[in-house]
C-alpha cells in the first residue's frame, strides 16, 4: 500500500482506513471510502451550475432511471434537489428519505414555519421550534374513532417541543396553531388528485 501511494502522481492525499479490509466489505467502510474520493474529486471538477429537468410547467419533476437505479429518484424544482429512496430493508438502497418521509417532512417544516409567523406576529419569546411527525397505518379502534365501518387508516403523530420563555396560555395556543399550518389543512381536507399523461 505504501509503494502503491509513494509512486502514485499528485494530485493525491493520504486516509486511514482503520480495520477496514481490502475489499471494504463492510458497508460503513466503503460509504466512508465514497465520501471521501467524492469530497476530494470536487476540487478537480468544473462546478455546474444546477441543471433543471424539463418540469413541464409543473411545480417539480420527478426521475427515475430504470435502468441505472433501483428505487433512487432525483426531485428538482426550479432551484433544488432532493433524492428519494427506499430504506434497505424494503430493497432499496437508502440514498435518501423514503416518499413517506417526504410527507412528514412537508407536515413538519410547514409546521415550524408557520409556528414561527406566529409567535413573531405576536412578539413572544420563541427561539426554537421542533416538530416530530410519524407516519403510520393505525386501526380506527385503536384511535377510538366512531366509524361505521372500522377500518386502518393513515395516522400522522405530529410531537411538538418549543424553545424560549413562553407561559402555558402561549404554548398551548401554538399548539393549536400548529393543527392550522397549509400542509396540515390540506392532509385533512379532501385532496384530488388527477393524472394526466405527456
Amino acid at each position: 500500500m505504501l509503494k502503491i501511494y509513494i509512486n502514485a502522481h499528485h494530485p493525491k492525499s493520504f486516509i486511514t482506513l482503520d480495520n477496514a479490509d481490502h475489499l471494504l466489505s463492510k458497508q460503513e467502510d466503503s460509504k466512508y471510502v465514497g465520501d471521501m474520493i467524492g469530497c476530494w474529486v470536487k476540487r478537480y471538477f468544473e462546478t455546474k451550475a444546477h441543471k433543471m429537468l424539463d418540469a413541464e410547467g409543473e411545480q417539480l419533476v420527478a426521475h427515475l432511471n430504470l435502468k441505472e437505479d433501483n428505487f433512487t429518484t432525483t426531485i428538482q424544482t426550479s432551484a433544488h434537489s432532493i433524492t428519494a429512496d427506499e430504506p434497505i430493508s424494503v430493497g432499496g438502497d437508502d440514498f435518501g428519505p423514503s416518499p413517506y418521509d417526504l410527507l412528514s417532512a412537508g407536515l413538519a417544516a410547514c409546521t415550524a414555519m408557520t409556528l414561527k409567523l406566529y409567535a413573531e406576529r405576536k412578539q413572544w419569546d420563541l427561539k426554537e421550534v421542533y416538530v416530530y411527525v410519524t407516519y403510520s397505518k393505525k386501526h380506527s379502534d385503536d384511535l377510538m374513532l366512531d366509524m361505521e365501518k372500522p377500518m386502518r387508516i393513515d395516522h400522522l403523530l405530529k410531537k411538538l417541543n418549543f424553545v424560549g420563555n413562553l407561559n402555558d396560555t402561549q404554548t398551548q395556543r401554538l399548539k393549536e396553531i400548529a393543527s392550522k399550518c397549509p400542509v396540515h389543512k390540506t392532509l385533512q381536507n379532501q385532496v384530488v388528485i388527477d393524472t394526466k399523461l405527456l
